[in-house]
Formats: structure tokens, sequence, C-alpha cells
């Protein structure tokens, strides 16, 4: 599941699951949920927690602080 420029999976925090969901083309939050974790090995959930994790551990995250 690509973004709209198809990069990609979506960037994390763009919005409640059923709004991403509709706006990709699946009908409800669920069927983006489970297509996400069925491609990506992960929920979106989980994807956001380590995106977010990662990028706090980041050098340029670190170098800023």
């Amino acid at each position: 599941m690509a973004d709209e420029q198809g990069r990609g999976p979506a960037a994390p925090g763009r919005g409640p699951a059923g709004t991403v969901a509709r706006k990709v083309g699946y009908g409800s939050g669920y069927a983006l949920s489970h297509a996400f974790a069925r491609e990506f090995g992960t929920t979106p959930g989980r994807y956001r927690g380590a995106a977010a994790e990662a990028g706090a551990n980041s050098p340029r995250a670190r170098a800023s602080s």
C-alpha cells in the first residue's frame, strides 16, 4: 500500500484509519489495517510506534537535543 505518489507506506500520523482507508480506496479502517499487516508484517499502529521511536533515536534527533 503505497502513498499517493507510490513511495511506500503512507506517512505515519496522517489521520484516523477509517479516514485514511477511504482516501486510499478501502471501505473501512479494519480493511486497511488488515491489508497493511499482510503487506508489511505489522499493524499501522505498531508501524507508527516503531517509526516514532526510530526517529527519536536518529543521529539528527540526538544532535538537536
